[in-house]
């Protein structure tokens, strides 16, 4: 089974895909781009991680809930 685990900053996405069979973990980032529009960057951000969803068959996601700022 293959897990996405993803933590986000407000410039980029880390993300982790663990391979529960093969016992690997491949992490990447995304930056997102800041000269676009807020609801393109959404749809930007959609693209991108439907595409990792479906070419890595992931089963399972977690996210990193934001913490309080102080």
């Amino acid at each position: 089974m293959k897990s996405l685990g993803v933590s986000v900053t407000s410039s980029k996405i880390f993300y982790s895909i663990y391979d529960s069979k093969e016992k690997t973990i491949c992490s990447n980032k995304i930056t997102l781009l800041e000269d676009i529009d807020f609801p393109k960057k959404l749809k930007d951000i959609r693209i991108k991680f439907l595409d990792l969803l479906t070419k890595n068959n992931i089963q399972t996601v977690g996210l990193k809930i934001a913490e309080k700022m102080h």
